[in-house]
């Protein structure tokens, strides 16, 4: 047991003693305190008595006790050992010891306002080279890293950053360009595609990318017994030929017009097929790949990233990228050091943000769709179309909207943005929804609801129940993202949400076809047959504009049975210190970590 924790016994057994008030105590006592020999008591009140932490005047003969008097407050010790314990980068042990002494007023804020100052743009300067790292908190816990079991935002930003793809797609201009693949040719059917890689590639571990590991990565993902929620993107190849170590040839079994978008997509990073057999499970969590970052650490504390020197493309200017999982950081953004950051925020709507006015606000495209599901894939009230329209009519969406942040959140009625917005005021008739309610023949039943009652959505979505006569059972979260599916598939409702890449035909069929999503596990088995028939349709249609009218059927098949209830819209965007430059968004709303760097002062 490390000094202070003895300390802090002393100090839970006399919890009314003042600092600098002289009480009596016994060796005997202080021996059954420490569960040790006296002997060891005495170095230990030696040892605190040369910190400075005590004045100990020992008891001499029988009879005569002994006087101690505390130095110190019990308040900056917790909070010098919690600050310990990040500086050997153990946040999760620093957050368990805060607990411990969670009665200590005012110390969990002033650690986190300590923490706080830790984040951003740092350097460290050896001669005349400088180490520039970019540190960044985050509050969830990130579990997979392996591009074919993605399921977070924010995994797939990290695997953007560890991994590439054969081909990169512009969302700008709608077009492919050459990565991995330098070059690539198809038949007129589309259904025959040779893919000429680069030469001088090198995975992570120090291995050169060939064919072989483009033809295992694909094969990887249509195994079944993996089980990757994307074996929809590979489910059309028939066969894959390596013709030599820099052309691999795919054959598929009809054409399919999204197919380069498939191949650009981060559930189709290139894998190296040695590392992946040989880490086994491991390499979901410490995986090896050819991006620009080298992943080097990822724990229960933080994810450390390096730039890779031997990157095929441009080198990022970063050196290092650090992100802290730090769930327990709970303070008023009006008590952080904003200076200390030079980036701040992710995703815009999070309340107290308080940056100062020169910094620069960066916004991206892309949404977060907030939306309410109903599970037609099990029985419950929910089957019933009216009880679907009921909650539709019964809901106050308005409401929900005033409660966020409103010029960050927008009413809608699609998982895109939508001219013809959504009138959440004409919907709402609250006598309507309970007599729909009641001719639905809910009978006071409970009706399960997937979500965190952290959400605000969850909150008000629970109040709205309340009024309108529904009783519910929240189903919290759990942090394992496989069982989170199997949680949602057992519930009634849930809330979600979903962050698009783009307003294409391919963000809409992702959205249904992933196993990964709340629709795909609620929906009906009839709109599983319906679904199919759209996709295929969907494959054939060459012109894109086409192409997503045809995607859009998918939404609106879910509408027209009141399948899902959309919610609100929220805008990705953050704020930045001017100092911080080349900070763009990518379409998941994270600063794209290859473009960032930091302007010194000369």
């Amino acid at each position: 047991m490390i000094l202070e924790h003895y300390y802090l016994k002393i100090r839970q057994l006399n919890p009314t003693v003042a600092r600098g008030v002289s009480f009596e105590i016994t060796l005997q006592e202080l021996t059954d305190l420490f569960e040790c020999s006296g002997r060891n008591v005495n170095l230990i009140l030696r040892k605190m008595e040369e910190r400075q932490w005590i004045d100990w005047i020992a008891g001499r003969g029988r009879g005569n006790r002994s006087h101690m008097t505390f130095l110190v407050s019990r308040e900056s010790l917790v909070l010098q050992i919690a600050q310990e314990y990040v500086e050997k980068g153990d946040l999760k042990q620093a957050f368990a010891f805060l607990e411990d002494y969670a009665q200590l007023p005012f110390v969990k804020d002033q650690f986190m306002y300590w923490l706080d100052t830790h984040f951003g743009y740092r350097t460290e300067t050896n001669n005349m080279n400088v180490l520039e790292t970019l540190r960044i908190p985050y509050d969830k816990t990130i579990k997979f890293i392996d591009p074919a079991f993605i399921y977070y935002a924010v995994e797939s930003h990290l695997v953007k950053n560890v991994f590439d793809c054969l081909v990169k797609y512009n969302t700008q201009n709608e077009s492919f360009e050459p990565h991995l693949a330098h070059y690539w040719t198809k038949n007129e059917q589309g259904t025959e595609w040779s893919f000429y890689l680069r030469k001088g590639v090198y995975f992570h571990h120090g291995r050169e990318l060939t064919a072989h590991d483009v033809k295992f990565t694909l094969e990887r993902l249509l195994d079944n017994e993996i089980k990757s929620p994307f074996r929809w993107l590979v489910a059309d190849i028939e066969r894959i030929e390596v013709v030599n170590n820099h052309v691999v040839s795919i054959y598929l079994k009809a054409a399919n017009h999204l197919f380069l978008r498939f191949l650009s997509f981060d559930a189709t990073s290139i894998v190296p097929q040695d590392a992946v057999k040989d880490l086994g499970e491991q390499f979901m969590q410490l995986p090896v790949g050819t991006g620009p970052f080298k992943l080097v650490k990822n724990d229960e504390n933080m994810i450390v990233l390096e730039a890779y020197h031997r990157y095929f493309d441009k080198r990022p200017h970063l050196d290092r990228v650090e992100i802290w999982l730090t769930p327990e950081r709970k303070l008023d953004s009006e008590k952080r050091d904003t200076d200390s950051y030079q980036m701040r925020n992710y995703l815009c709507g999070e309340r107290g943000i308080n940056a100062p006015d020169e910094w620069l606000v960066i916004e991206t495209s892309s949404i977060a769709c907030h939306f309410l599901t109903f599970n037609l894939s099990q029985d419950g009230p929910q089957q019933h179309k009216w009880f679907r329209q009921a909650l539709h009519h019964g809901l106050n969406r308005k409401k929900l909207l005033d409660i966020m942040v409103p010029e960050n959140t927008k009413e809608v009625g699609s998982f895109f943005p939508d001219p013809e917005v959504s009138q959440f005021e004409s919907s709402y008739d609250l006598p309507l929804a309970r007599k729909l309610l009641a001719e639905s023949g809910y009978n006071q039943e409970k009706v399960t609801i997937y979500g965190a009652m952290t959400n605000e959505s969850m909150q008000w979505f629970v109040k709205e129940c309340e009024i309108l006569g529904i009783q519910l059972e929240i189903i919290q979260p759990p942090k394992n993202g496989a069982q989170q599916l199997i949680k949602i598939k057992e519930s009634d409702l849930a809330i979600g949400s979903i962050v698009t890449e783009d307003e294409s035909a391919f963000s809409l069929i992702e959205i249904f076809l992933s196993e990964n999503t709340c629709f795909h596990k609620s929906m009906s088995p009839q709109h599983h047959e319906q679904m199919k028939g759209i996709i295929k349709r969907v494959y054939e249609e060459p012109i894109p504009v086409e192409r997503y009218k045809i995607a859009k059927e998918l939404e609106q098949m879910l509408k027209q049975d009141d399948a899902v209830l959309f919610l609100y819209h929220r805008q990705l965007k953050t704020q930045v210190h001017p100092s911080l430059k080349g900070v763009h968004l990518n379409s998941l709303g994270w600063v794209d970590f290859r473009s960032v760097w930091f302007e010194s002062k000369v």
